[in-house]
């Protein structure tokens, strides 16, 4: 493990939590993050997760919605 593995996981759980937040943008996100261009967290976010931060939001909110309706 490198410690530029242990940064982009870091980065990865952090930006996790972030897009969890719904009244956060992803572009404030991307920010908060560290990144001065949004495409450059959309590229890092993909390569650490197979997902846009987009898809990846979207995923969560089925998710959470798929949860709710069950009553958990």
């Amino acid at each position: 493990t490198t410690f530029q593995q242990l940064k982009d996981e870091a980065r990865c759980e952090a930006a996790k939590l972030c897009l969890d937040r719904a009244e956060l943008s992803i572009n404030e996100v991307a920010l908060q993050m560290g990144f001065t261009d949004p495409s450059a967290f959309h590229r890092s976010f993909k390569k650490w997760t197979q997902q846009t931060p987009g898809q990846f939001r979207a995923t969560r909110r089925r998710s959470d919605g798929a949860s709710t309706e069950r009553g958990q």
